[in-house]
């Protein structure tokens, strides 16, 4: 039976925030801050400002694990942490970028990796060596609530009446994060940047946007040949020879709309998708071929929109997935990739 995360706590030995650190990355004199507030698993509100975790991601609200995350990092940092700079001091939100230890030096990035609550950043930092292989070690282990072979039960308040736990959905054998595809993209010989794309103000940061179309055709052309859709598969077709952007986007929507079996087989969430992780993927083929249709090409998109504007819920709208869904089976007379192609895409 799976453990809340005040039970994994009490019953696994962790590093204490008194006496010398114990973390195998500590900083005992580091600038001390005060802790205000834990906005999530890997962000602080303290007396010198917002403080962004810099050698951790965990999950986003909305995403699983992350109630855990924040609660194993509010029980974690106390009353007061202490702050390492790493290369880049400030994020793109103006948030202090910062490695983060307990108030005697402790790690908070090592103990969120290794307690598997958290991915490890790959991109830069001095430490960031050390917390891949901490990563490496807690997904073999199966640690925590990320690669925990069973769900973590929500917590309640005691008295209350626990919330019935939804029935398991097989999304794919393996889900990719965006984490895993900078990782294996990262491991390339000879390294080549990210693609890019360029708008009247410069060019433009498109991993997310890259990620998802990536993962879209390597599930395409892997389901499509029965394959297996796993961690090692993913790495392999991300490592290999860069795919063309200005053509396979099209292809993989033009692909889908035919209904070949192995996709159908293999991956049929593709078509009536089950949750926004699902439909982002065929969403983004449908994003980029829209795009191209309106004579924005993939190197000069213009302005429009991102790909998380348009396909993920926005502060006024619910994502299009959801508004599709919503329709009565008689309305709904096409499936989600036959209604992206259309809407989007101007495919008939």
């Amino acid at each position: 039976m799976a453990t809340s995360v005040a039970e994994t706590v009490t019953t696994q030995p962790s590093p204490s925030s008194v006496g010398p650190p114990q973390t195998v990355i500590s900083c005992p004199d580091c600038q001390l801050v005060e802790v205000t507030g834990v906005v999530d698993g890997d962000t602080l509100d303290t007396n010198v400002g917002k403080v962004r975790f810099f050698g951790i991601d965990t999950p986003e609200r909305g995403d699983e694990c992350f109630t855990e995350a924040t609660e194993f990092t509010q029980l974690l940092v106390g009353d007061q942490v202490r702050l390492q700079d790493g290369p880049r001091l400030e994020d793109a939100y103006g948030r202090r970028l910062a490695y983060v230890f307990d108030s005697s030096g402790n790690s908070i990035d090592v103990q969120l990796i290794a307690g598997g609550f958290a991915t490890a950043w790959t991109r830069d930092g001095q430490h960031r060596d050390v917390l891949i292989g901490l990563e490496e070690s807690a997904r073999s282990n199966n640690a925590g609530c990320l690669w925990g072979e069973f769900a973590p039960i929500p917590i309640t308040q005691p008295g209350a009446t626990p919330s019935p736990l939804p029935t398991p959905t097989v999304i794919v054998n393996y889900q990719p994060t965006e984490n895993d595809f900078l990782r294996a993209w990262g491991a390339r010989e000879p390294w080549i940047p990210l693609p890019a794309s360029r708008s009247f103000s410069g060019w433009i940061d498109e991993t997310e946007l890259v990620f998802r179309l990536y993962t879209a055709i390597w599930i395409i052309d892997t389901a499509n040949k029965n394959g297996a859709l796993t961690r090692e598969s993913f790495n392999s077709f991300v490592s290999r020879s860069p795919l063309d952007l200005s053509v396979r986007p099209r292809q993989a929507l033009l692909a889908l709309l035919e209904h070949p079996q192995g996709v159908v087989d293999n991956a049929s969430w593709m078509y009536e998708p089950r949750s926004n992780w699902e439909a982002s993927l065929g969403c983004a083929l449908a994003y980029v071929e829209g795009r191209r249709r309106s004579g924005v090409s993939w190197e000069f998109f213009g302005s429009g929109g991102t790909v998380v504007e348009s396909c993920d819920q926005g502060s006024t709208r619910p994502p299009p997935w959801v508004s599709y869904l919503s329709q009565s089976e008689v309305e709904r007379d096409r499936d989600w990739i036959e209604y992206l192609a259309q809407r989007w895409g101007g495919i008939e």
